[in-house]
């Protein structure tokens, strides 16, 4: 019987455009919610390529919640005047 090889899964792409950090969460599940709560409320945001990324801080994973494309900046101005939290970033 042959062996099937498993191929290590590919990272995830590298984002285009300007990119938005829309918060740091607990967890994956929680940044999902959180995109999806602010994906309704600022429909905008449907434009752009949406990632979760971990960080750890403190000794703690945190996920970060970006999204990225070419509306990236107009969006984020859109969701800070909403009264909600997001940043520029700057990926180097």
């Amino acid at each position: 019987m042959p062996v099937k090889k498993v191929e290590p899964p590919k990272p995830a792409p590298a984002p285009s455009g300007p990119t938005i950090q829309l918060g740091a969460f607990n967890s994956t599940g929680i940044a999902n919610t959180e995109w999806s709560r602010l994906s309704r409320q600022f429909p905008v945001l449907n434009t752009l390529d949406r990632t979760v990324t971990t960080v750890l801080s403190g000794g703690k994973t945190l996920y970060r919640l970006r999204a990225s494309g070419a509306g990236a900046v107009e969006a984020c101005a859109k969701v800070r005047a909403g009264g909600k939290p997001c940043n520029v970033i700057s990926l180097k």
